[in-house]
């Protein structure tokens, strides 16, 4: 897959100087004295992360991931039966600090009391990416390793949730013509699973219902055994960075550092049909807030509950709404330090995840919220103009229609690297977690990889 954009920093007096213009521009910002309008205010979960008894993961193995330069030890989290599976790259899991067992790359913990699950213990010889379950409760484990318990299952596989062991009536075997194969995102709608990462071929299903598909990066599974699509057949030049299928059944949206689909010229965010992955005609390209030296990406993709918009993260820093028809831009927050502040802050979003009207969006930034804000000069400095602005410290909290950003949401989340949260879920039971970079809150309780907020 393709390596994360990492922007190399600006020398200090290339820094003020550009500061210094984007202050003398920004004239139009009004600073953060007015009020945020809120129709879903009251649906905020509680800042305060949840009690999990200080159970967490702790250890972060490289070694298997193609990304040389992402440090977070938890990227998924999936919820079957009372328990929460946590996947990524760490190494054992911890009680408050303390390594209890050594356990990579997935681990399951209880919903409610936060316990480790000790009957659960898969072995994967490489990092976790994605997880999903289907209805008929088999757990979905995309990433970049080889074998699982024993034996090979190159980088997907379902593994009975209760017990660990790999799950033989659903069967998928990814290829790729050269180098190593390796998932990234999947989604699971209906009927289907979407599976997007370094792929060219899946054979998969079972009994008498196997077939082999080429393709290029993204790819559709059976949900009931894992046999691909051979009518849906998009191609993307690199690897998605996340999929999210439309729940109405029309559309899949892949978002990225593409540079073309389907051999057009696409980049960001490609809009797909659902019957046969061709791009769906009528929609814009989606915008970046800044043009970065290695090119436009983005990290995550959501199409809100009631259809109205997608939420997008065009490059640095940014977080838009867009309506869903056209992906006409509608709204816009962006992240970096206060007006007249020349050390730059902010970072990008990489999770999206909503909840009774509330979208929530992760990145790793610890600075300002900046609405109606579009464009920068340079990422982690003011914008060139907004209407207000607010604290943002990991995971703002949003009006999925007015996209006003809810202030009463204040977490405070941080971790060793600065990597942020890259991996955000509700539960059946209306609690909101983040998986990631993260070790402490604000007031310094140890946190394992993921964090659990609640409205009660």
């Amino acid at each position: 897959m393709t390596q994360r954009h990492r922007r190399r920093p600006l020398s200090r007096l290339a820094v003020g100087a550009v500061a210094a213009l984007v202050t003398a521009l920004a004239a139009t910002g009004t600073g953060a004295g007015l009020a945020a309008p809120a129709r879903a205010a009251g649906a905020v979960v509680l800042s305060t992360p949840k009690s999990l008894g200080g159970w967490g993961v702790t250890g972060l193995d490289l070694t298997t991931s193609p990304l040389a330069d992402f440090k977070s030890n938890v990227t998924a989290l999936a919820e079957w039966n009372g328990r929460i599976y946590v996947g990524g790259m760490f190494t054992t899991v911890a009680n408050k600090g303390v390594a209890k067992a050594s356990q990579p790359f997935l681990a399951a913990f209880d919903r409610a009391t936060g316990a480790w699950v000790p009957g659960f213990r898969p072995t994967l010889d490489g990092g976790v990416w994605d997880l999903a379950v289907t209805p008929e409760g088999q757990l979905l484990v995309a990433g970049y390793f080889g074998r699982v318990n024993g034996a090979a299952h190159p980088a997907l596989v379902a593994l009975n949730p209760s017990t660990g062991a790999v799950d033989g009536t659903w069967k998928a075997t990814l290829s790729r013509t050269t180098g190593r194969v390796g998932v990234r995102t999947m989604d699971l709608q209906g009927s289907w699973v979407y599976v997007g990462g370094n792929i060219t071929a899946v054979t998969g299903g079972t009994g008498t219902d196997v077939a082999t598909v080429k393709g290029k990066n993204l790819f559709r599974l059976k949900v009931s055994n894992g046999r691909p699509s051979a009518a849906f057949r998009p191609a993307l030049s690199t690897s998605p960075w996340q999929v999210d299928a439309s729940p109405a059944g029309d559309r899949v949206y892949a978002a990225g550092k593409f540079g073309t689909v389907n051999g057009v010229p696409k980049r960001i965010l490609a809009v797909l049909s659902a019957t046969d992955g061709s791009l769906v005609s009528g929609v814009a390209d989606v915008r970046p807030s800044y043009e970065t030296s290695g090119g436009a990406y983005s990290e995550a993709v959501l199409e809100t509950a009631d259809r109205q918009f997608v939420i997008a993260t065009p490059t640095e820093h940014s977080l838009q709404q867009l309506g869903r028809a056209t992906l006409d831009r509608r709204a816009a927050h962006y992240t970096g330090a206060p007006p007249g502040d020349w050390i730059a802050g902010g970072g990008d979003f990489q999770a999206i995840a909503e909840k009774n009207g509330v979208v929530y969006a992760a990145c790793h930034c610890w600075k300002q919220d900046f609405t109606n804000a579009w464009t920068t000069w340079v990422p982690g400095l003011a914008p060139t103009s907004w209407s207000r602005y607010s604290r943002i410290q990991g995971i703002g909290a949003y009006d999925a229609v007015t996209f006003a950003k809810l202030d009463t949401f204040t977490p405070s989340l941080f971790g060793q690297y600065g990597d942020g949260t890259w991996q955000l879920f509700v539960d059946s039971a209306g609690c909101l977690w983040a998986g990631g970079d993260i070790t402490h809150t604000g007031g310094g309780a140890w946190l394992g990889g993921f964090a659990k907020f609640c409205t009660t």
